[in-house]
């Protein structure tokens, strides 16, 4: 099993530590590797990889990401071996998510049992049904890897309690839902949810300032995962400047120092 996500997570005390979020293969023409490093050289804690999906349950420009990975014409086969390759190259935890489509459910074993293959941390799946939660966290323990579930701001307790007893990694508490909430009452969730489970809860959507980072770990989180603003940036330079040197380590590490 590789690192556990969890015994990182609570190693030490709560402090900002961000969590970049990838599309696996995007930027495309050798670049994805490229930009990996930097992210990690900035100091980032773990990576979010997702798999391409042509059904992905994301925001427009992680939509667009998948869209040009997908662009590549890589088979089920080829992502987890390049996936399996970007584990091996890295120190961090990895966590692979994988988007949940319809009819997907007799797989579930099967789609775990791969992702652990290649050696990731934990696995998040993105849109996976509430009855289907016992069976991922049974085809989990079977594979030795660790899950991260989501929570929201509109999930009733008994929802929220059945996906905690699922989870074995940590808590992904999703702000997407939360675009009507002000910053106490933001606060006030995460602080509810981090006293709900004992898991490391980390907050993810629409971070984009230190600011906002050492908000929820005050508030008790123990990361924050960036992904919409750190791919817009990369978007805009290939558009603007193609040859221009980025400054995405930099970014990590001013996110992180709040």
């Amino acid at each position: 099993m590789a690192k556990s996500l969890r015994e990182s997570l609570l190693a030490t005390s709560p402090q900002p530590r961000i969590i970049p979020y990838v599309t696996l293969g995007d930027p495309p023409d050798g670049r994805f590797e490229a930009w990996v490093d930097e992210l990690l050289d900035g100091g980032s804690f773990a990576l979010e990889v997702g798999l391409p999906s042509s059904g992905a349950n994301e925001g427009p420009v992680l939509l667009r990401s998948h869209e040009r990975a997908l662009r590549a014409g890589l088979t089920e086969i080829q992502i987890l071996d390049r996936l399996a390759t970007t584990v091996r190259r890295i120190r961090c935890p990895v966590i692979a998510v994988v988007h949940f489509r319809a009819g997907m459910g007799n797989d579930i074993g099967r789609v775990i049992e791969a992702l652990a293959e290649t050696g990731v941390a934990a696995v998040l799946c993105v849109g996976l049904p509430v009855y289907a939660l016992p069976e991922l966290a049974e085809a989990a323990r079977q594979s030795d890897v660790e899950t991260v579930l989501s929570v929201h701001g509109e999930m009733p307790e008994r929802l929220r309690e059945t996906v905690y007893r699922a989870a074995s990694g940590c808590i992904y508490l999703s702000r997407r839902r939360m675009v009507t909430m002000s910053e106490a009452e933001e606060s006030a969730l995460c602080r509810m949810v981090s006293a709900e489970t004992s898991l490391p809860v980390i907050v993810g959507t629409g971070i984009r300032d230190a600011e906002t980072v050492t908000r929820f770990v005050r508030a008790g989180a123990r990361a924050c995962a960036v992904g919409t603003a750190l791919i817009e940036k990369w978007e805009r330079r290939l558009r603007d400047a193609p040859d221009a040197s980025s400054s995405f380590a930099d970014d990590v590490r001013a996110l992180s120092n709040g």
